[in-house]
Parts: C-alpha cells; structure tokens; sequence
C-alpha cells in the first residue's frame, strides 16, 4: 500500500458541497463516520448541537439544519 498526503484548504462551503457531491454509497460512509463521532462524543453531541445552533457564524439555513436534526433526534 503506497501512502500519500496532501493538505488542502477548504471553506466549509467547498467541504460541505464536496460531501454533498458524491453519490449514496459515499454519503452513507461519511455520515456513518459522523455518525460514530457523534456516537463517540458520548452523549455530548446534542449538547454540541444546541451550542452551534447558538453561534452568531450559524445562518439562517445552518439554524435550519441543526433544527432539524436535533428534531429528529429528539423523536426517536
């Protein structure tokens, strides 16, 4: 196995639409990753939420997002 790394700067917008791109099977793998992180945070994640959906850097559709999914994840 050959190794490489490159460091690259993205915004968070070029982040954001570069996960956004990829096809299903990918965003399964990257939102199973997140899904370990936050799995991992070890009931903090929430809270993490609920601080973001605080930040003055948050617009109006970031609000949105983070609603919905603490919504969701309070219905289940």
């Amino acid at each position: 196995m050959v190794k490489i790394e490159k460091e690259i700067e993205l915004t968070p917008y070029e982040l954001a639409k570069e996960v956004w791109d990829k096809d299903d099977d990918e965003q399964a793998i990257f939102f199973s990753a997140l899904g370990r992180c936050f799995y991992e945070a070890q009931g903090k994640g929430i809270a993490q939420l609920d601080y973001i959906a605080m930040n003055v850097n948050l617009d109006d559709k970031g609000k949105w997002f983070i609603k919905t999914l603490l919504n969701e994840m309070m219905v289940k």
